[in-house]
């Protein structure tokens, strides 16, 4: 239709078992989402030499970490807009059944054209109800974001990704995660702190 896109590719050398599946998914959990604070996709595909691919609405800016990295705070009204954006966005992957269930500052873009935030990558989400991917117990996500309840391998929705949405606030306001450990299974194991 003559938008530009941009093109996500899994190496032909990992383009099976777990990886694939997960590539896979993520195209299909990211698809059923359509919102302006969720990167759309619009594709998956496979090239001549076993790579596959995603067909990802292109994106001008960058992420949130790349503005962290400049400005290290965000002012209260960047705060707002950064917020009502990404709970937009989390609430459209609400109701389309999943959660996403990584969502740190490498995970926001921001759009500079539209001047909105939109969410990034699904490559470990969940569907409600849905087949597993992950074994319970599995841990995944990253530590600093991640609930307690996600952390201990538990079940989780919609509250989870609130709750990585508040340690990202935290960070864009106060330039830190609110938790900052030596060792990622130091924070894993904070319950109650």
């Amino acid at each position: 239709d003559g938008k530009p896109f941009a093109i996500k590719v899994l190496d032909a050398n990992l383009a099976s078992g777990e990886i694939l599946q997960r590539f896979t998914r993520e195209a299909q959990l990211a698809s059923k989402v359509r919102h302006p604070n969720v990167c759309e996709v619009d594709g998956l595909g496979v090239a001549p030499d076993g790579s596959v691919f995603l067909v990802l609405q292109l994106l001008e800016g960058e992420d949130l970490r790349g503005c962290l990295r400049r400005e290290i705070r965000l002012p209260a009204e960047g705060l707002l807009v950064l917020c009502e954006h990404v709970c937009a966005g989390l609430a459209a992957v609400r109701d389309a059944g999943v959660v996403h269930r990584d969502l740190k500052p490498e995970n926001i873009y921001f759009h500079l054209p539209t001047r909105t935030y939109k969410l990034l990558d699904f490559g470990i989400a969940k569907v409600f109800g849905g087949i597993a991917m992950t074994a319970r117990g599995q841990i995944l996500g990253t530590a600093e974001y991640m609930s307690p309840e996600q952390a201990r391998g538990g079940d989780v929705d919609i509250r989870s990704d609130i709750y990585s949405l508040g340690c990202v606030l935290w960070e864009a306001a106060g330039g830190r995660p609110p938790f900052v450990g030596k060792i990622s299974l130091a924070l894993l194991h904070r319950d109650g702190e």
